[in-house]
């Protein structure tokens, strides 16, 4: 990622934190405000601030998983919690009924891109763990109504559309992703002195791609920490967002396709796009115009060493 889009990440996210502690702010200093009255709101935006919001930072600590920290995918997770709260910092949810159905429409949406790129997940693990999650945080609603007479929902009505903004939302953003690739993330696992590993690199080279796709030694503890994550078995290995393409033949014979606006770039000064799924009809990182089976160039290119 550029500097100057790093850095425009982190100012969006500094931003949103800012807002987030105002908010908190302000509902710890005026508790009894009729806009935060019979919704457990403080104890709410603790939770969100203290711990939520903390998601991203304890991850990158943690587990190592990312080179440089990941500003603009902690920022879409933090505009979840913004939208929330400013709802009722603004008075939103009780002026507006169906106000609530686009907190849970991006909500959700902005959490399956997040918990995709946080966690590794696949398109499909993702739509399900955050609707799971969101039918789980309904539940909690009802429950705090009934138990502790809040007033949060507003009839099953109310819980039915919430859930289905969800289901609408988190396929709506992970569609987008796919389609535009702005989900994607390519990364090869190699070593440097393993042949095959170097095959591998030399041909990312020779078509460009090299901007498009992060190298790890798995020997570096970055590396190998990520490989791990993946769970990788051995090099060459290529992560496609999805899954790994593992072995030498498998991922020169790649098709290429998705890779959105940095892509359509190389393809105007000739180069190929970025390692896709599944469209044969696109060249793959074999040699460019060859129309023999992917095993066969996968082979010659081996002897071509």
């Amino acid at each position: 990622m550029s500097e100057p889009r790093q850095a425009a990440g982190a100012a969006l996210d500094l931003a949103l934190r800012l807002h987030l502690g105002y908010f908190l702010a302000e509902v710890l200093t005026h508790p009894r405000d009729p806009r935060f009255a019979g919704k457990a709101i403080p104890v709410r935006n603790l939770l969100i601030v203290g711990g939520l919001s903390l998601l991203f930072p304890a991850l990158h600590l943690v587990r190592r998983r990312w080179r440089r920290y990941p500003f603009w995918t902690d920022a879409l997770w933090l505009s979840l919690l913004w939208l929330d709260m400013a709802g009722n910092s603004l008075d939103l949810y009780d002026r507006y009924s169906h106000f609530d159905l686009l907190p849970h429409f991006h909500g959700t949406g902005a959490a399956a891109i997040a918990m995709r790129r946080g966690f590794v997940l696949s398109r499909r693990r993702a739509f399900w763990f955050t609707n799971a999650l969101h039918a789980l945080l309904e539940a909690q609603e009802l429950a705090t109504d009934v138990l502790f007479g809040t007033h949060n929902v507003r009839g099953w009505r109310d819980t039915a559309g919430d859930l289905i903004a969800g289901l609408l939302g988190s396929g709506s953003y992970l569609w987008v992703g796919q389609a535009t690739s702005m989900d994607r993330e390519y990364v090869l696992f190699h070593r440097i002195a393993d042949l095959d590993s170097a095959a591998v690199r030399r041909e990312i080279a020779a078509r460009g791609l090299k901007p498009l796709i992060d190298f790890q030694n798995i020997d570096s503890e970055e590396g190998q920490q990520l490989f791990r994550a993946r769970n990788g078995t051995r090099v060459p290995a290529l992560w496609d967002g999805e899954g790994l393409v593992i072995g030498r033949p498998a991922v020169l014979a790649r098709p290429w396709h998705h890779c959105g606006r940095r892509a359509a770039r190389h393809a105007v000064r000739g180069h190929a796009a970025c390692p896709g799924r599944g469209d044969s009809s696109r060249p793959s990182m074999a040699t460019p115009g060859d129309t023999r089976p992917a095993t066969r160039r996968a082979t010659a290119s081996q002897r071509r060493l």
